[in-house]
């Protein structure tokens, strides 16, 4: 198990230094030119250059790996012929020298029976392998998406715990949020409910977005400023901000 660990953590690092050092770079990069063009553009082109980190975690730092197309090609391409040619016949040597080596030798001298205390060469190899710094890196690297998945999931349930305890809006709220979502070009449905357990309002679901608002908000509100904060939610789920 551990010389499987260290193969691929091996194989990991390799691979993760490639992405680390890419990613740095065009990190650096892309802050140059975000501190050159902060005052001549808007936010939102802004906001789409740094997605090109996102677009670079989604590609292969090499051909060679199994996301690559080299890698691939690579598996269907046979080896040259003068290449296996001479393993062959240098194989076929080996068995002719070996069987007439073992022909020629006195019976004494064919085998030597091992002691029976004497324990076998795989076991030792096996009771030296020691984990390796890769292994080790791969190991925690493992340990950290369990983690970070662990906090994916809870805050899943956290978010589907409010929209339980959330309660369906009154219709004129719900009518002024079709008013505004007709304005922001929102043709799917949002949904509006009220929920004590929230601060400030807020916008979740990825397939059926749901804005909450809290109740104790809605008493010190006008008109404009419940169509501010419907349209600066809804904003949210137009640019898929949530996704």
């Amino acid at each position: 198990m551990t010389d499987f660990i260290n193969a691929v953590g091996g194989v990991f690092f390799d691979w993760a230094a490639a992405v680390f050092i890419q990613t740095a770079v065009l990190v650096a990069i892309l802050g140059g030119v975000d501190l050159l063009l902060r005052n001549r553009v808007r936010a939102t082109l802004r906001y789409w250059i740094w997605m090109l980190v996102f677009v670079k975690l989604l590609l292969p730092p090499t051909l060679c790996i199994p996301t690559g197309i080299g890698y691939w090609l690579g598996r269907h391409v046979p080896p040259p012929r003068e290449v296996l040619q001479p393993e062959v016949q240098t194989t076929a040597v080996s068995a002719h020298v070996e069987t007439d080596f073992a022909r020629t030798m006195p019976p004494a001298q064919v085998s030597h029976p091992m002691p029976a205390d004497t324990p076998p060469v795989e076991s030792l190899a096996v009771d030296s392998e020691r984990l390796t710094w890769q292994g080790a890196i791969f190991l925690l690297w493992g340990v950290g998406v369990l983690l970070f998945t662990g906090m994916v999931v809870q805050r899943l349930l956290f978010v589907r715990g409010l929209l339980r305890q959330a309660v369906p809006a009154r219709d004129d709220l719900v009518d002024v949020l079709d008013q505004c979502r007709r304005r922001m070009g929102v043709r799917r449905y949002i949904g509006l409910r009220l929920s004590q357990t929230t601060f400030s309002p807020a916008v979740c679901g990825l397939l059926r977005p749901t804005i909450l608002v809290p109740p104790a908000m809605l008493d010190r509100l006008s008109p404009e400023g419940l169509r501010a904060i419907l349209i600066h939610e809804l904003a949210h789920v137009k640019r898929g901000d949530l996704w």
